[in-house]
């Protein structure tokens, strides 16, 4: 009796080994790709350098540049420049709006600026030297003075102007001036405001140079967001409460305007 017993115990331990087996190889097999490895702490060597910058927020020099027509049918060119943290570039982009309107009012002048004669809209190579230390003190105030370590935001706005003379479609400038703007003619109205626009430009390509040369020197710890806005006004009056001739040299002018956050 005692041996039947002791066959029948074997027998029901074998039967539940096999079942145990059996169900283990089931649990395993439902999952080929499971690591069994308990290690959950993450191996970052073999990460590649594209993906240690999603990880690592750098920082980033950037400029964007815009090119518009605004509601006046006035040429306009932007550039913004920002130094700072790569993660916080898209948002800048995306809340700056280089259509939005400029009003000096909220702007301090700078107390200097260009004049030009007849149609010209280039600044003479032999002034250019004398033109580039016009304006950098500009520079100077207002970006030296704020780098601090503390993310600075400026603006600085230039406005180009001219008068009401007669067009003379035979002179040098005027055919360089379609040339510029791709056209083969123009009427009054576009002429006009492309003329103050490009004389706007001549003091804008200065201020833009001399604030990438800034820029190149700025350290890990400082941030900066800094637009400049370059506008030609045509034949508006570059002060409202002057009178002015329709034909006077005085409103043949580019003016400066800035601005801090």
């Amino acid at each position: 009796m005692r041996m039947k017993f002791f066959y029948q115990f074997i027998i029901l331990a074998s039967i539940l080994f096999f079942v145990s087996c059996l169900s283990r190889r089931t649990n395993v097999s439902a999952y080929p790709n499971a690591n069994l490895n308990t290690n959950t702490t993450p191996n970052t060597d073999n990460i590649s350098s594209e993906n240690q910058e999603e990880i690592t927020d750098s920082v980033i020099e950037y400029v964007k540049s815009f090119k518009i027509i605004t509601g006046q049918n006035y040429h306009r060119s932007v550039q913004l420049y920002y130094y700072g943290l790569k993660s916080q570039l898209q948002e800048t982009l995306v809340k700056y709006d280089p259509k939005k309107g400029v009003s000096i009012l909220l702007y301090k002048k700078y107390p200097k600026a260009s004049f030009y004669a007849g149609d010209s809209y280039k600044i003479p190579e032999e002034k250019r030297e004398q033109a580039v230390s016009v304006f950098a003190p500009l520079l100077d105030s207002l970006v030296k003075k704020n780098r601090n370590g503390s993310i600075f935001r400026a603006e600085i706005v230039v406005f180009g102007y001219t008068d009401e003379e007669t067009i003379d479609t035979n002179t040098e400038n005027y055919q360089q001036l379609l040339l510029s703007a791709q056209q083969r003619s123009m009427t009054e109205n576009e002429y006009i405001n492309y003329l103050s626009y490009l004389r706007a430009m001549e003091v804008g390509d200065i201020i833009n140079e001399q604030l990438a040369a800034e820029f190149a020197q700025f350290n890990q710890n400082e941030k900066a967001i800094i637009n400049v806005i370059v506008e030609g006004r045509g034949i508006e009056y570059p002060d409202p409460t002057r009178d002015y001739k329709s034909v006077d040299d005085k409103r043949k002018i580019t003016k400066v305007y800035w601005k801090v956050y």
